[in-house]
């Protein structure tokens, strides 16, 4: 480890706890980078890329360096509006501005003569998205009524589209300027950059008085030959809804939206740009415009946009016609979205820092698509651009990577990764980018980096690179009509029943995991669930990991690699059990993370078991394995809820966790041994009766109980969570942890509502229909038989309900954990709980979202608008406003002061209500 920082000898010392790897410091930290630079000049002078000089070292300790007044740069001919101040710094009586965005001032010290504005095909973009007011393109249409149009995520690529759109339907389309602070700082919840420009750009469009505002949910996006499925991050997808959150006490939102003048539709490009045309044209129809001049607009508005995409694709193409021109020259491909790359309010001036200096900076969408994207499941429509441009970028001789991202982007945690193993040994640069970050160190990086690519084309010419992969066969399960064989690293062919083969399920908490075991065993797989993770799984984890993914997948991957270095057979043909989806979040790429893993490592006879929930998780082991396991989920979620009643309210907690355990260990014997549902209920009752044996303080009725809801693996897992289960029992509050079977539940119902991604026949509906009945009976008998403990409720899971109730804040058209969270918080304060936590991972963008609704709608207005509106809550609201909501977000280590501190807060109000509901009396 080196650098001045290493002065502090406890940071080196924390890097080490944190990693668990020996750090080395030398005597001298500070100095590395300057003997670095000493051999780097020595390298480059041998590769004839420096040539030598002579310098008097006492001449450069002696000069003087005075500074003269600062001036604003006026842009040049590009019209460049940054404003930078530009230094003036005179050495030795010679003057030297000194600083900017770009290299101008440089250039025009050294004489070097570049025409940057003909090198910037992303500032070509962006004039062509949105051409400047003196532009015959740009005229506004007449005097008709204003439509305003926020200058966010995919506006920053279908503005044309919108803009004709609107304009062929006689408004006049408005825009923001600025993206304003006052704006910003109305977020609720900590967002990415794009997200912070979308409140700020809102809070100045607001400000011209439009007399609608369009703010659509854009679902998914096309991208040729990008795959069956293209979904926008839940983020940008759920623009609409946090905005209406932040801004629902400004005074012009509240009077758009009381006048029905906020248009949110779902738009899906995804499966291409004609079939979008139905959500803007019954739009069109419901402010009062012909459908037949719809048509007609929204087929104007498919040639406008098409033009500037065909304009686009043209302008790549002679890019690299220029640059294939000259050997000596390359060029620089600019990777992101339109929102955080292509527009200049948010790449902060990155494509003309390049453009200065002579490079040719080119958009990702202005390449030519792959046929075939490298990754499979890249469910996200911008992953399937990325991943496509950087397939020819990894191809071509002169080109280069350079990735924009931004601080906390959920999606672009994996993409890095996927994008950086392309490259493999070919250089690129990755910026992260957010409100405050400084010129100066993207000036270094973008140097080192061009550096870089001069000294890696000399070693390519010398062919003193090696770019061949090494070999290596992964283990696979191939599944035929739902019955899997598994396929070993040799080729060989094995039945899921052989007992070399080893299904092993990560931990989710205590029970859930143990009990898909159990259910798994029961078919006749040998299966076993892995220990709870601590510190060490932890570790393991983030060894392995960029560190920006999400907290379960860094949970599993430590997991996966400790069971395999310590406790794998010999022997063993090893399963790991790693459920996927298709978005919009980031569960669906662990297993494609954990593919590459193994195969980076090439752990041999490693294989994954990955179910989808767009299936219902019903599409491996036929329906008789996903109900086997369904009745464990049934199980373990009773038991997770028998587990914190006791633990709030047992009389001898030791005794009663001694009693608990023998009876979790009969619980999975039940699950391992029997199946006729007669059988499993009679012996469930005989749990319940001996467990309703023991001595507890206060019933479950007077118990005061919190809502733990939020991030499914999160919420379940003990190091995760931070064992607040065990905290808040401790404070005397009982936890209701958000089940898996909920999860389960909503993903029928998607399949059902026919907002799950692909089709779905009559035949699988009435499949769906009846296994939804199985599930609802089984939940209700093992419900019944396990409530006689007293030790926990009756009530079954009500999806239905919940969706029903949370509609007004999101559009089920956008899919996730986030709307489950908000109606499951919504629906369960007052009603059945005191309080809710939301908790997830650090950066887990459905819990933000949820957060940014809830944080605004937790109070009894709130709960009144989501149909909650009881003798018992109007009561209430005479006394009460706010109803008890935390959101915490973990990153696996113990929480800190302020979450603590926020905790406490949380508590006190939550107490404070489970005496009001309780009719005043004290706990």
């Amino acid at each position: 480890m080196q650098g001045g920082v290493c002065y502090n000898r406890a940071v080196p010392l924390a890097m080490a706890t944190l990693t668990g790897k020996r750090i080395i410091v030398l005597p001298d930290p500070g100095l590395i980078g300057a003997f670095g630079v000493a051999l780097e000049v020595k390298n480059r002078q041998s590769l004839g890329l420096l040539k030598q000089g002579s310098f008097s070292l006492k001449d450069l300790m002696a000069r003087e360096i005075e500074y003269g007044a600062p001036f604003i740069c006026d842009g040049g001919k590009e019209k460049c509006d940054r404003r930078c101040e530009i230094a003036r710094l005179r050495i030795n009586g010679k003057t030297y501005p000194f600083g900017g965005a770009c290299n101008r001032w440089y250039n025009l010290r050294a004489h070097i003569k570049i025409d940057a504005e003909a090198l910037n095909h992303v500032a070509r973009y962006e004039r062509m998205i949105f051409p400047l007011p003196s532009s015959p393109d740009r005229i506004q249409a007449g005097e008709g009524r204003k439509i305003g149009i926020n200058k966010s995520f995919f506006t920053n690529a279908y503005f044309p589209l919108y803009r004709t759109f609107f304009e062929k339907l006689g408004f006049q389309v408005v825009l923001p300027d600025i993206p304003e602070r006052e704006g910003i700082d109305l977020k609720s919840a900590e967002f990415c950059y794009p997200a912070e420009l979308a409140h700020g750009y809102l809070s100045n469009l607001l400000k011209k008085n439009p007399d609608f505002l369009f703010l659509p949910q854009l679902k998914g996006d096309y991208v040729k030959h990008g795959g069956p499925v293209g979904v926008a991050c839940p983020l940008s997808q759920g623009e609409p809804y946090y905005l209406a959150a932040a801004y629902k006490n400004d005074n012009a939102f509240k009077s758009l939206k009381a006048g029905g003048r906020i248009l949110n539709p779902v738009i899906d490009f995804s499966q291409g740009y004609a079939a979008s045309g139905k959500s803007l044209i019954d739009m069109a129809g419901k402010i009062g415009v012909n459908r037949r001049k719809a048509v007609s607009a929204f087929q104007e508005a498919l040639d406008a946009q098409g033009k500037i995409f065909e304009e686009l694709g043209d302008v790549g193409m002679q890019a690299l016609i220029e640059v294939e021109c000259d050997p000596e020259a390359f060029a620089v491909v600019i990777f992101g979205r339109s929102y955080n790359v292509l527009v200049s309010e948010a790449h902060k001036g990155i494509p003309n820092k390049l453009a200065s200096r002579g490079i040719r900076v080119i958009p990702l969408n202005a390449l030519p698509p792959v046929e075939k994207i490298a990754k499979d499941n890249m469910y996200w429509s911008a992953g399937q651009r990325i991943l496509s441009a950087a397939e020819q970028v990894r191809k071509h001789p002169q080109l280069f990577g350079c990735y924009i991202t931004n601080f906390s982007c959920g999606p672009d945690s994996f993409l890095i990764g996927y994008f950086r193993e392309m490259m493999g040994k070919k250089p690129s640069l990755t910026l992260e980018l957010d409100n405050h970050v400084a010129d100066a160190g993207l000036e270094t990086r973008i140097e080192a980096f061009i550096d870089i690519i001069k000294r890696y084309r000399e070693l390519e010419k010398e062919k003193k690179i090696d770019h061949s992969p090494k070999p290596f066969t992964p283990a696979r399960i191939r599944v035929a009509n739902g019955q899997g064989v598994y396929i070993d690293s040799s080729g060989s062919e094995l039945p899921l029943s052989n007992p070399n083969v080893h299904v092993i399920i990560p931990s989710m908490g205590r029970f859930l995991s143990a009990a898909a075991a159990a259910c798994f065993r029961n078919m006749g797989i040998r299966s076993s669930a892995l220990p709870p993770a601590e510190d060490e799984v932890l570790k393991l984890g983030r060894g392995h990991s960029s560190c920006k993914e999400c907290l379960p997948l860094i949970i599993t991957t430590g997991s996966f690699l400790k069971y395999v270095h310590q406790q794998r057979d010999r022997d063993e043909k090893l399963i790991y059990f790693m459920p996927t989806a298709s978005g919009p979040c980031r569960y669906g790429q662990y297993s494609i993370f954990l593919n590459d893993l193994i195969s980076r490592l090439q752990i041999p006879d490693a294989a994954l078991l990955s179910p989808t929930a767009e299936d219902s998780y019903s599409g491996f082991g036929g329906q008789r394995l996903s109900l086997t396991v369904w009745n464990g989920a049934i199980v373990a979620s009773l038991f997770e809820e028998m587990y914190s009643t006791l633990i709030t309210n047992a009389v001898s907690p030791a005794e009663a966790m001694t009693a608990f355990g023998k009876e979790w260990e009969a619980a999975i014997n039940i699950l391992e041994t029997m199946s006729g549902l007669k059988d499993i209920t009679m012996a469930l009752e005989g749990i319940a009766s001996r467990l309703g044996a023991i001595e507890v303080k206060r019933n479950l009725a007077d118990t005061p109980v919190v809502l733990v809801a939020g991030e499914i693996f999160v919420r379940h897992d003990g190091i995760s969570r931070q064992y607040l289960v065990e905290e808040l029992a401790r404070r005397g509050f009982a936890s209701k942890v958000s089940t898996v079977l909920e999860w389960i539940y909503y993903t029928d119902w998607c399949v059902k509502e026919g907002v799950a991604k692909g089709h779905v026949t009559a035949m699988d509906r009435v499949s769906l229909f009846l296994r939804n009945r199985y599930m609802r009976r089984h939940e209700k008998l093992f419900r019944e038989a396990m409530a006689k403990s007293k030790l926990c409720s009756d009530r079954l899971e009500h999806v239905d309900h919940i969706m029903k109730h949370t509609r007004h804040l999101i559009n089920p058209e956008l899919t996730g954990e986030a709307i489950l969270t908000v109606g499951a918080v919504l629906h369960e304060v007052v009603d059945h709980c005191c309080g809710a936590i939301a908790i997830g991972p650090f950066g887990c963008m459905p819990n933000r979202l949820a957060e940014s609704i809830l944080a605004r709608e937790m109070n009894v207005e709130g709960k009144m608008n989501a149909g909650k509106k009881s003798r018992k809550l109007l009561k209430l609201s005479e006394k009460i406003c706010d109803l008890p909501f935390l959101a915490i977000e973990s990153d696996g280590n113990r929480f800190p002061q302020i979450i603590t501190a926020k905790l406490e807060a949380f508590l006190l109000q939550a107490g404070r209500l489970h005496n009001e509901l309780q009719g005043g009396e004290k706990r």
